[in-house]
């Protein structure tokens, strides 16, 4: 029988500063309605900042969703709640090797799919055969269940 283990990184940001970019949004949005009789480019400048705050309003919540499923997790990347992006697929066969990590190694080939709210996690770095470095934050459940379904590949740090 398959089992599904899931894992949701919650965002290490409130959602106040999402709403008061959002509103910035809108008041920006109506100012240039009404810049737009006096004067074109002021109601122009105002549309794009307008945009600029709306996407960074999107762009600055983001939840990481880790979900283990036949030998294969799935790294989903949620923003502001709404949209999910399934940001990389770690397939066992994909796998060079799997540590838990204890320091943080600068890598230009390395990308951390969590935030900073990871107190309690425990920090597992997946090398690919394609020389990619991929790091997860896993929780207790789930680092049990990899260090069963990825054994041959678990390498022990000293």
């Amino acid at each position: 029988m398959d089992e599904i283990f899931e894992q949701l990184i919650q965002c290490d940001k409130g959602k106040g500063r999402v709403k008061i970019l959002q509103g910035l949004a809108m008041i920006l949005v109506v100012l240039s309605a009404f810049f737009l009789l006096s004067s074109l480019v002021i109601a122009i400048v105002m549309l794009l900042l307008a945009i600029g705050a709306f996407i960074l309003s999107y762009l600055s919540y983001v939840e990481y969703e880790y979900e283990l499923y036949n030998k294969t997790i799935t790294v989903t990347k949620i923003y502001n709640e709404s949209k999910r992006k399934i940001v990389a697929n770690i397939s066992m066969e994909d796998v060079r090797k799997v540590y838990e990590s204890t320091n943080n190694t600068n890598n230009k080939n390395k990308v951390s799919y969590y935030n900073s709210k990871v107190s309690g996690l425990n920090i597992f770095t997946f090398e690919m055969n394609d020389n990619r470095i991929i790091e997860l934050a896993l929780n207790e459940k789930l680092k049990r269940r990899i260090s069963t379904v990825f054994a041959l590949k678990i390498v022990r740090q000293f």
